[in-house]
């Protein structure tokens, strides 16, 4: 088996122009199942490159197609108050195609540390799906829309999906 992925090493991050990991199909290699590899080392499965907000994302695969390719897909968090605020800054977010989809979660409790108090509040999370290339343009969106003195905003890489939902994504999305 010959792995040739054209990426350099960055710490302990992996990236390149042309990122390219690799998932060793079971059917061929019983020993080596599961596992990912990037340039012929083992690799944390399912994990990104953050570095140049590079995404790896799996694609299909079979004895002649292992390979997967770079994506930029992200799912970012945040909550909101009340479900008012969220169902208007999610709507703002959505026409001003910052995001493809955002999903408002029902009443979540929320334990956490302000200005040195513990606080326990009732607020509403929201679950955005946009591009690492639009992110920039959502987090200003979200600051300058949000009630809060410090949202919550935090971005996770897609690392698997659908491939025709991740593409929908980048199809309503503006970067």
């Amino acid at each position: 088996m010959t792995l040739e992925p054209a990426c350099i090493e960055v710490g302990n991050m992996l990236c390149g122009p042309e990122c390219t990991v690799y998932r060793i199909a079971p059917e061929e290699y019983p020993d080596t199942a599961g596992k990912f590899f990037h340039r012929a080392r083992a690799c944390i499965p399912m994990s990104g490159c953050l570095a140049a907000n590079h995404v790896l994302r799996l694609v299909g695969y079979s004895d002649s197609n292992i390979s997967c390719t770079m994506s930029s897909h992200l799912l970012v968090l945040t909550t909101f108050p009340d479900g008012d605020t969220a169902r208007r800054v999610a709507r703002g977010i959505v026409q001003a195609r910052l995001a493809a989809c955002v999903n408002i979660l029902p009443a979540a409790q929320s334990v956490y540390m302000w200005q040195g108090k513990e606080c326990m509040e009732t607020e509403h999370v929201a679950l955005i799906k946009t591009t690492a290339s639009g992110y920039a343009a959502l987090e200003s969106y979200v600051q300058s829309h949000h009630p809060y003195e410090l949202p919550e905003l935090i971005a996770t890489p897609i690392t698997m999906g659908l491939e025709t939902y991740l593409d929908w994504i980048t199809e309503n999305v503006n970067t």
